[in-house]
C-alpha cells in the first residue's frame, strides 16, 4: 500500500538585488591594481593599492574623482612628512637607542600631517594622511 503525502510548503522565489556599479567597478579596480603589480615583476605593495582603490571607488562617478583627489593628496602629504621623520632619523641615528622618543616624534609627525590637511583644506584626505605617514 502506497501513502500520498502533500508538501503543504510553498516555494518562494529568492530575488538577489542586482549588482551595482560600485560594486562592478570596485571589482575593476582591483583587478587593475593586480595587473599593474603583475606586469612590474611582481614588486611592490599590491595589497596597499588594493585597499587604495577599494576606499577611493564611490556609488557616483563624481564622488569616486573626489576621493581619488583627496587620496592624492593625502598620499603626497603623509609622504612628504613621512620622509621628514625619516631624514630625521638619518641625521640622528642615535635616537634609535630612545624608542620612547622616537614614538614621541612620531606622534608629533601625526600631529603635523594631520595639521597639514587642515591648512590645504582638505580635511577628508586626513585619515588617508596619517595611515601613509604611519606605513612610512
Amino acid at each position: 500500500m502506497k501513502v500520498k503525502v502533500k508538501d503543504n510548503r510553498v516555494k518562494r522565489k529568492i530575488k538577489l538585488p542586482p549588482l551595482g556599479n560600485r560594486i562592478i567597478k570596485t571589482g575593476i579596480a582591483v583587478f587593475i591594481c593586480l595587473l599593474i603589480f603583475m606586469l612590474r615583476g611582481y614588486r611592490g605593495l599590491v595589497t596597499q593599492s588594493c585597499v587604495a582603490a577599494i576606499i577611493c571607488i564611490q556609488p557616483y562617478n563624481k564622488q569616486t574623482i573626489q576621493e581619488g583627489i583627496n587620496r592624492t593628496l593625502g598620499t603626497f602629504l603623509g609622504g612628504a612628512w613621512g620622509l621628514l621623520f625619516l631624514y630625521v632619523l638619518k641625521l640622528w641615528p642615535s635616537l634609535a637607542a630612545y624608542p620612547g622618543l622616537v614614538f614621541f616624534l612620531m606622534s608629533v609627525g601625526i600631529v603635523l600631517a594631520l595639521y597639514s590637511t587642515m591648512l590645504t583644506k582638505k580635511t577628508d584626505a586626513a585619515a588617508l594622511t596619517a595611515i601613509v605617514y604611519i606605513c612610512i
